[in-house]
C-alpha cells in the first residue's frame, strides 16, 4: 500500500474509530498529512479517497469541494490495527514473519527430500520385483 494512502486511510480510522460516519475538511486533510507535498490538491486527496473506496477500506458516503463524509471498513480498521506497534495483531504479525523459512533452504529441503524419496520408492518397488521373481 502506497504511503499516501496509508496515512489517508490511518487519518479516517483515527477520525472514526469504531467505524462511524465522520466528516472531514479536506484543506484540513491536506494541511496535516500532506504539509510540504506540493502534488497533492484536493483532486488528489479524491483520488487516494476512491482508491481506498474501491479497496473496501472506507465508505465515501458524501464529496463536496470542501469536505468528505467517510466512515472506516473493517477492512481498513484492521490494517490501522496492523500498523500501530503496540498491537497484539502487530505482535503476532512480526512474530509469523520472523519464523520465515528462506526460499533458498526451503528449496534446497524439497529438493533432498523429493531425491530421497524417489530413491527409495524405486528401491522399493525393485525389491518387490525382485521377491516376485520379475527380476
Amino acid at each position: 500500500m502506497d504511503k499516501k494512502i496509508l496515512d489517508l486511510l490511518l487519518a479516517i480510522c483515527k477520525a472514526s474509530p469504531n467505524g462511524k460516519p465522520v466528516i472531514l475538511e479536506k484543506k484540513e486533510l491536506l494541511n496535516k498529512l500532506f504539509p510540504s507535498d506540493s502534488e497533492m490538491d484536493d483532486a488528489a486527496l479524491m483520488r487516494l479517497a476512491k482508491e481506498l473506496a474501491i479497496g473496501g477500506y472506507i465508505k465515501l458516503s458524501y464529496t463536496d469541494d470542501k469536505v468528505l463524509g467517510v466512515a472506516a471498513l473493517p477492512k481498513g480498521l484492521l490494517v490501522a490495527e496492523e500498523t500501530k506497534e503496540d498491537s497484539n495483531l502487530a505482535a503476532v504479525k512480526k512474530e509469523v514473519e520472523s519464523k520465515a523459512v528462506p526460499k533458498g533452504r526451503l528449496a534446497f529441503a524439497v529438493f533432498w527430500a523429493a531425491f530421497a524419496g524417489s530413491f527409495c520408492g524405486g528401491g522399493l518397488i525393485y525389491l518387490i520385483l525382485w521377491l516376485a521373481g520379475k527380476c
